[in-house]
């Protein structure tokens, strides 16, 4: 846990990624009755399951994986040279890259050669453990399967070590959504892996953490605002979907079905609702806002985001309501004609946008698809 909390100057951003914002979270409770859980409920669990699976899963992959494809795995895994040595676990140092450069630029260190061992928690550490995930679900043969396994819970073991923890900061205090947003759903593809090695509990506890779960269980108070409806475009486009697989993770109980209904009310009622002013993000004309003004780059990925938790909620009793349908929709659909519809001319945020991959026709069917023609 980070000494610092709660004793740390607050960010004076009211969004989601920054540490403060994490130790709020972990303060709010539930406040929706348990129910007892029947068959229907536990139908809609295995719905559940299925459809998050599906979103980071490739089930054409399912027995068709080369020793080769498993080998490129390992030798990922392998570069962070974890060994143990009793109840202790070593390896490479996990950080963040701008937080390195920023530390060592005092010191006239070199750059990318002088960090050649350290690795990212994102693009070494977090993709690596989606790719042992994904592995795992992809091969058959009960030998390869357990060695995955092995290497999965060695680097979960590795990660917590190096600050993947609950009350911990990473060593960074902002901008989460960017790093950590393979983690939770590696942990979910595992989670039975991690209940068999008496790690579920621990793998749960710590994704609310930083995933700032907790934040669900209350509506009226959002980002330390009484009132506000918004919800940043950072968290919609790389925390929302993870934040729900921390509930699916969990074992089939009252608890469980009582937290996918508090996710499901808070994305129905804040996460998509109509922010006012400048605010973020949905807009009543149909506009996406951040940083106070509309932008394509960052909407395009946030609205994806939403679409794709409610698809996974489709068809339970957990899904969105209509009306945050048809909201997602109307900001969808405005977002596509202000990029390519005739006539609409794009504000000035498409003329510096940073991310065009996420601007296309393709982006746009995406996003329907997983709404659905009948909402």
């Amino acid at each position: 846990p980070n000494p610092q909390l709660p004793a740390i100057d607050p960010h004076p951003r009211l969004v989601s990624q920054y540490e403060q914002r994490l130790y709020e979270a972990s303060l709010r409770t539930p406040h929706f009755n348990l129910k007892p859980v029947d068959d229907v409920v536990l139908a809609d669990f295995r719905r559940l399951d299925a459809q998050a699976e599906a979103e980071y899963l490739d089930f054409t992959q399912i027995g068709n994986w080369a020793d080769s494809r498993l080998a490129d795995v390992f030798k990922a895994y392998d570069d962070f040279g974890i060994v143990r040595d009793g109840e202790e676990i070593y390896g490479a140092p996990l950080s963040m890259s701008t937080i390195l450069r920023e530390q060592f630029s005092e010191v006239d260190a070199p750059t990318k050669e002088s960090f050649k061992t350290i690795k990212r928690w994102r693009h070494d550490y977090g993709q690596v453990l989606l790719r042992l995930a994904r592995a795992w679900h992809y091969v058959e043969s009960p030998e390869a399967k357990a060695e995955i396994e092995t290497r999965f819970v060695d680097l979960f073991d590795y990660g917590v070590d190096q600050g993947f923890a609950a009350g911990a900061g990473l060593g960074w205090i902002h901008h989460y959504s960017y790093v950590i947003r393979e983690h939770a759903p590696a942990m979910f593809l595992m989670r039975d892996v991690l209940a068999r090695h008496d790690r579920l509990e621990e793998a749960i506890a710590l994704c609310k953490w930083m995933y700032a779960f907790n934040q669900v269980y209350s509506e009226d108070v959002v980002y330390g605002v009484p009132g506000r409806v918004a919800e940043d475009a950072d968290a919609l486009q790389g925390l929302l979907v993870p934040r729900l697989t921390c509930a699916l993770m969990m074992p089939d109980s009252p608890e469980k079905a009582r937290d996918v209904r508090h996710y499901s009310s808070y994305l129905s009622n804040v996460s998509s609702g109509y922010a006012n002013a400048l605010d973020e993000c949905f807009k009543p004309d149909g506009t996406f806002f951040h940083h106070a003004g509309h932008a394509y780059g960052y909407g395009g990925r946030a609205i994806l985001g939403v679409a794709t938790a409610m698809k996974i909620l489709e068809g339970t009793a957990y899904e969105a309501s209509k009306e945050a349908y048809r909201r997602t929709l109307k900001v969808a659909d405005t977002y596509f004609l202000g990029l390519f519809g005739p006539g609409r001319a794009a504000p000035k945020a498409f003329a510096s946008i940073r991310f065009k991959r996420y601007v296309s026709a393709h982006r746009h069917r995406r996003i329907h698809a997983k709404l659905g023609a009948e909402h």
